[in-house]
């Protein structure tokens, strides 16, 4: 069955948000003497889970504590929204998509104004069909089945795009084909692990992608 919608992730797959992001985690732990450094952020991520270790040294739910950090790295970022820029080739790959005809969407768990105003600073905008954002950061899975209802369409109607392995775990979990891309949160050999139906490392192999699936 030929695809009807192309839905993204938004960071670390259309934004480049991770250095930012770590910018501004290193700026609130410095009083510390710690310094996050990037390399070492996407070699844990695919490890990030919500490991019961946490919570037998802290008096909240690791989940509680991580949604709290979330909120203010989210807020943080959304003031910082003009500094953030896409993935080379990106913009054009979006405008190529909705040139032909393919409905365009984004399922994130960044705040939704962040979104709004990176799409139109590239002025891109106009060519998504809906943008749903989700609090539900390790159960991403259900913001795919929760737009697949809303909207109305089947699984099998659509190809998500993501960069992170919990990604590819949701949308095995949803039934959804996943094209990952190897230049945001987590490496390639992470995401390799976790058999997503395709992986790229570049917009020229993400356009190829598409052009198998008869998107473009």
């Amino acid at each position: 069955m030929n695809k009807d919608f192309v839905v993204f992730d938004f960071d670390g797959t259309i934004a480049d948000t991770l250095g930012i992001s770590v910018g501004i985690i290193n700026n609130y732990i410095k009083w510390t003497g710690l310094n996050i450094k990037l390399s070492n952020v996407r070699n844990y991520q695919a490890g990030l889970r919500t490991p019961n270790i946490f919570i037998r040294f802290i008096r909240y739910p690791f989940w509680m504590l991580f949604h709290f950090i979330l909120g203010i790295l989210q807020k943080k970022l959304h003031s910082k929204v003009d500094q953030v820029k896409p993935f080379d080739g990106l913009v054009q790959i979006i405008k190529d998509l909705k040139k032909s005809g393919v409905s365009l969407g984004i399922v994130t768990n960044n705040i939704e104004p962040t979104v709004v105003d990176f799409l139109k600073n590239n002025k891109i905008h106009d060519l998504f069909d809906f943008i749903y954002s989700s609090k539900l950061v390790f159960a991403k899975s259900f913001a795919l089945k929760k737009v697949m209802n809303d909207y109305n369409f089947s699984n099998r109607q659509f190809v998500y795009v993501g960069d992170e392995v919990r990604d590819i775990i949701a949308c095995q979990d949803a039934g959804v084909d996943i094209i990952s891309v190897s230049w945001g949160f987590d490496i390639k050999e992470h995401l390799q692990d976790h058999n997503p139906k395709f992986l790229v490392d570049n917009k020229d192999e993400l356009k190829d992608v598409f052009k198998k699936l008869k998107l473009l």
